[in-house]
Formats: structure tokens, C-alpha cells, sequence
């Protein structure tokens, strides 16, 4: 559902989600920032791979899953590391499309300043947070705002970041938001919180979180080899059958002390008199009884936490023992000990959340019921609408008779004179009757303005009379509507109590149940892991054994190979100098022959020379 939406705003705009948000920066926080804008291309470059419009090219329109990533960024950035305590930007507001024309925000939830700090979790909370509080929506009633968020930013901002309904904020409920004490909670973050809780005050390793859709009610507990869980069933249906039962707590009211006649509901507003009085107002307008009169008393809030029974734990001395160990079985109980505890403890956060909305409303239709009765029986007293015709038939009677009277006198007056002055001149005659008719005037007037004033003194006293004494009755009636509300408050504390502790002790037993199971479970497989161990040292000390032989015989082969290669090099080095020695020995012969033959010519050329 959307708000009001009457004009549109023309700017190109590559997003094409239904609902996402349009940013506008602060002067001191902006993209003109170096550190601000080097955030946003990283994102453009991180993101590249997924399914969005460039940062640099949508800007200031932005989706869900881009603010989220882009404010988280922030966060760290700046908040995390202590450069700032918060980060303000001017304002986030809610965009959208209609028949595929640029984007508009009009009619859209904003949330102006919004604010960065150590404590944010998501941009919806903000959101939530200010349709609530801010007096720009206050024109919209509850149910518009919670279906505005319900039916369409809901499921836009799931779609966009592709998460689980625990990152949506707690719708908070109309008694809560009525009273102006709200509190919006997001179930991933409540959680994240309680388990970081445990873990500093026990110093222990914080237990895998399970998702809601993934337990089930079942009497098979199944050790998943991979992840070392073990699925138990919530306690859900048994807190619901429990909740069914407990209409044996009267949601009835006891209104014995009211008056049980109907009471007419149609006023008069219709003006008194010729000069009207002050602004008449009925006791529906001016003690109009709503349930935010009477909170619910200080002594009274966060009284609903129930905590259910958990296992002991101990601390092993290494973090993980094979199943022949002799600490496995024990190691191993010790894991699925921590397993049950960490979903015990979220079906304890849940049964809570659970009690205390349950008692919340009941207080608050036993309330409003108890208010609706009184506010009848106020208006059934309230006498007002009928208090003017009684006084104005009241004074007309007594006017008319009183003017009969004077009028009798005054013709009784006229036939006597004229009856004597019969005789007299027509000019006396005249005026007689000119006197006449002008008494009658005077003194009709006269007596008007006296009942008149009468009338209206009368009036005003009766009405504040009766709005006094039906002031002292509506007050004698809220106090019994605040004691009748603190009795419900200790009977329903008391009621949901006792239901708590019997599923939190329902749950440890089937728990219990659980570890018995799973210790003879992990017996047998400890003896059969141990004959298995047993076994694979028999065959690897036989391996080893081979292993040995067959090494030494692979040196003996090594060996052998490198003496025959070492007798063939030598034998081939033999054969070389051989060869090369018979080359040496007929070189050298060549070499004589020649030198021979030089020397016979030269002989015989010194025998030519001397010849």
C-alpha cells in the first residue's frame, strides 16, 4: 500500500526495483568527500559481478541491498574505527515508479536526519522508527502505516538483499505505539546480541545458530557427519497447544458494578436560545476515555523472562579428539550438550517474545473493554441533551400563565374604561387604546427578558452541577479500572509463568531423552572406532615391513645398475683410447713416410746438384 502520491518528479534513473531510496547528502558527509566517494567505487568494483546499476551512474537513487552495503561501509570505516562517532546524513526516503515513469517519493516514508552510529543494524528500522514517531505520517492511522510496511517495503527490501525474514524490525503493536513507549527490534540483531552475552559471561564457544524454517517436530534425531549438528525439535506447537489451553484465563471482564440499561448515543448540538451560551460540550467530547489513560504501572514491566533449564558443560583440553580417544565419548556429549543448550536458549528468547505479546494484548482488550464499559455507563448518566427542553418547557409554562394573567388584567382594565368613557370623545378613546397596546408591548418584552434570563441562569447551573457529578464518577470508575487492571496483570504474570516453565521443562526432558540416545550411540561407535584403530596399526606395521623390503631391494637394483653402467662406460673409455692410440700410431707412420720421402728427393736433388 502506498501513501498519497500527487505529482511527479522527471529524473533518469537506471534502477527498475518497485520500491528502493533516494539519498540526500549532508554538506559535511557527501560524495564530494575523497574518502566518501572512494567507498562508493570500491562498491561499483566489489559488486561488478551482480545484478546492479554502477553506484556512479544511479546515485542519488540507490536499491536496498546497494544502502545496505554502502551504510556498512560507513560503518566501518568511520564509526568502527573511532575517526567519528556518527555519521548524519540529511535524509533517506523511499522511492518508487508508476507505470514505468521516472521515479517520485511522494507519498513515501523518509526517515530525516538519518543517523549512522555504533548502533545501527539495518536501514529499516529507521524507517520504522520514524513513520511511527514523526509527526509529518500522523495523518495516517496504525493499520495504513503497519500495511504501507507489511505489503510493500517488507517485501522490496527482502528481494533486493536476499535475506530471511529475521532481518525485518518488529511491526510494534497499536497498545504499544498509542502509549508512545515503542521499542522496534530486529529478531537477527536481538539474537547476535543474547549469543555475544553468553559468550562473555560463560567464556565458551558460541553455539551454531539454527534457522527457524530448518527445525521441525520430530522423535528422530539424526547426526549430520559434516557438520557435527544434531536437528532436536522446537517447542513451538507445545507452547501453542499450551497458549490454546490457557483460555481457562477469563478473557472476560467483570463489569457487574455497571449498569447494564442501553444508552442512546445521538446527541443535540443544535444552538440554545436566541444569544447562545459558551460551546456546550458532552461528556463523550470532553472526557473521551482512551486506553493510554491508564498504562500499565512501572512495577509491573519485564516481568515475562523465563529461563528454561540447560546442561552443564566442561572444558576439554584440545579441541577435538578422534573417536578411538578415550575423552571422545565424553568430548562428544559435551558437543551435543552445547548444540541442545544454544537451541534451548532460542526457543527460550521466543517463548518470551511470545509470552509477553500474548499478555500485552489481553491487557490491552481487557482494558479497552473495561474503558468501554465505563465510558457507556458515563454517557448513560448524562442528562445534559434532555436538560434544556425541560427547562425551556418549564419557564414557557410559567411565562404563559403569568402573561394570561397580565392580559386579563389589562382588558378587564380596557372594558371598564370603556364602558365608562363610552361617552367620551373619539380623541380619548384613541388614547386609551394607544396606551393600551403600548403597556402590552413593554410588558411583553419585559417578560420575556426576565424568563429569558431565568431560563438561562437555571441552565447553566443544572449543566455544571450534573458535569461536576458525573466528573466524580468517572474518577471513582478509572480507579476501579486500574485495580481490575493490576488483579488481570498478576493473574495473566502468574498464568504465563507456569506455562513457560512447563515447556522449558518439557523441552529439557525431550533433550535429555536426546543425550541418552546419543550416549550409547557414541559407545558403540567409540568400541567399533577402537577395533578399527586396532586393526589399521596390525596392517600398517605389516605395510611398513614390505615397505622396508621392498626398499632395500630397490637400492640392491640401484646398485647393480650403477656398477653395470659404470663396467660399460669404462669398457666404452677402453675402446676409445684404443681407437685413438691406433690413430696416434698411423699418424706418426704417415708422418715418418713423409718425412722419408721428403728426404730421398731432397738426396737426390743435392746428387743432381752435384752431378
Amino acid at each position: 500500500m502506498k501513501f498519497g502520491r500527487f505529482f511527479k518528479k522527471k529524473k533518469l534513473c537506471p534502477i527498475h526495483d518497485e520500491n528502493f531510496l533516494k539519498i540526500e547528502w549532508d554538506k559535511e558527509f557527501s560524495p564530494s568527500n575523497a574518502e566518501v566517494q572512494a567507498i562508493i567505487e570500491k562498491i561499483d568494483q566489489d559488486e561488478v559481478t551482480k545484478d546492479w546499476a554502477q553506484l556512479s551512474e544511479s546515485l542519488p537513487y540507490i536499491t536496498f541491498a546497494q544502502a545496505e552495503a554502502m551504510f556498512l561501509r560507513f560503518k566501518e570505516t568511520f564509526v568502527n574505527t573511532g575517526k567519528i562517532n556518527q555519521i548524519i546524513i540529511k535524509k533517506v526516503v523511499v522511492a518508487h515508479r508508476e507505470d514505468e515513469e521516472e521515479p517520485t517519493t511522494d507519498g513515501e516514508v523518509f526517515s530525516e536526519p538519518f543517523i549512522i552510529d555504533g548502533n545501527y543494524q539495518n536501514l529499516l528500522k529507521p524507517l520504522v522508527e520514524s513513520i511511527l514517531g514523526n509527526k509529518s505520517f500522523s495523518g495516517y492511522s496504525y493499520d495504513q502505516k503497519r500495511t504501507y510496511f507489511m505489503d510493500a517495503i517488507y517485501p522490496s527490501y527482502l528481494n533486493s538483499v536476499k535475506a530471511t525474514e529475521e532481518v525485518l524490525p518488529v511491526f510494534p503493536s497499536q497498545f504499544e505505539v498509542e502509549n508512545g513507549n515503542f521499542e522496534v527490534v530486529i529478531p537477527a540483531f536481538s539474537k547476535e546480541n543474547q549469543v555475544k552475552t553468553e559468550v562473555q559471561d560463560e567464556s565458551v564457544v558460541p553455539p551454531v545458530v539454527i534457522k527457524k524454517e530448518t527445525l521441525s517436530v520430530s522423535d528422530e534425531f539424526v547426526l549430520d557427519k559434516q557438520s557435527n549438528q544434531t536437528s532436536i525439535p522446537t517447542s513451538n506447537s507445545i507452547l501453542d497447544n499450551l497458549l490454546n489451553d490457557s483460555e481457562i484465563v477469563s478473557d472476560s471482564v467483570d463489569t457487574s458494578y455497571f449498569d447494564s440499561s442501553d444508552y442512546n448515543e445521538d446527541n443535540d448540538n443544535v444552538s440554545i436560545f436566541e444569544e447562545p451560551l459558551s460551546k456546550r460540550q458532552t461528556v463523550t467530547d470532553e472526557y473521551v476515555v482512551d486506553p493510554k489513560v491508564a498504562p500499565l504501572p512501572a512495577s509491573v514491566e519485564g516481568k515475562y523472562l523465563v529461563s528454561f533449564p540447560k546442561f552443564e558443560r566442561i572444558t576439554f583440553e584440545k579441541q577435538y579428539y578422534e573417536p578411538y580417544e578415550t575423552e571422545y565419548v565424553p568430548w562428544k556429549l559435551n558437543q551435543l550438550k552445547e548444540e541442545l543448550n544454544s537451541q534451548i536458549t532460542n526457543q527460550e528468547t521466543t517463548n518470551n517474545v511470545l509470552i509477553h505479546q500474548a499478555i500485552t494484548h489481553k491487557l490491552y482488550d481487557y482494558e479497552k473493554e473495561l474503558l468501554r464499559k465505563v465510558q457507556s455507563e458515563v454517557e448513560k448518566q448524562d442528562k445534559r441533551d434532555t436538560l434544556k427542553d425541560t427547562i425551556l418547557t418549564e419557564t414557557a409554562s410559567q411565562r404563559e400563565t403569568e402573561w394570561l394573567s397580565v392580559k386579563r388584567h389589562f382588558e378587564a382594565e380596557k372594558e371598564e374604561a370603556i364602558a365608562l368613557e363610552k361617552q367620551r370623545y373619539e380623541d380619548a378613546l384613541r388614547k386609551i387604546q394607544k396606551d393600551f397596546e403600548q403597556n402590552i408591548e413593554k410588558n411583553e418584552i419585559m417578560i420575556k427578558s426576565k424568563y429569558l434570563k431565568q431560563a438561562q441562569s437555571n441552565y447553566q447551573a443544572a449543566y455544571y452541577d450534573q458535569t461536576g457529578k458525573l466528573q466524580e464518577l468517572l474518577d471513582e470508575q478509572m480507579q476501579r479500572v486500574t485495580q481490575l487492571k493490576q488483579q488481570k496483570q498478576v493473574e495473566l504474570d502468574n498464568h504465563f509463568s507456569k506455562l513457560a516453565l512447563e515447556v522449558g521443562n518439557k523441552l529439557f526432558e525431550q533433550s535429555k531423552t536426546i543425550l541418552d540416545t546419543q550416549e550409547l550411540k557414541f559407545l558403540r561407535e567409540h568400541d567399533y572406532a577402537k577395533r578399527v584403530n586396532l586393526v589399521q596399526k596390525e596392517e600398517e606395521m605389516r605395510r611398513q615391513q614390505d615397505l622396508k623390503v621392498v626398499k632395500y631391494m630397490e637400492e640392491l637394483r640401484t646398485q647393480v645398475d650403477f656398477l653395470l653402467n659404470e663396467k660399460e662406460e669404462l669398457s666404452n673409455q677402453q675402446a676409445q683410447m684404443q681407437q685413438r692410440l691406433h690413430e696416434e700410431q698411423k699418424k706418426s707412420l704417415d708422418e715418418k713416410e713423409q718425412f722419408l720421402a721428403r728426404w730421398e728427393n731432397i738426396q737426390t736433388e743435392k746428387k743432381a746438384l752435384a752431378s
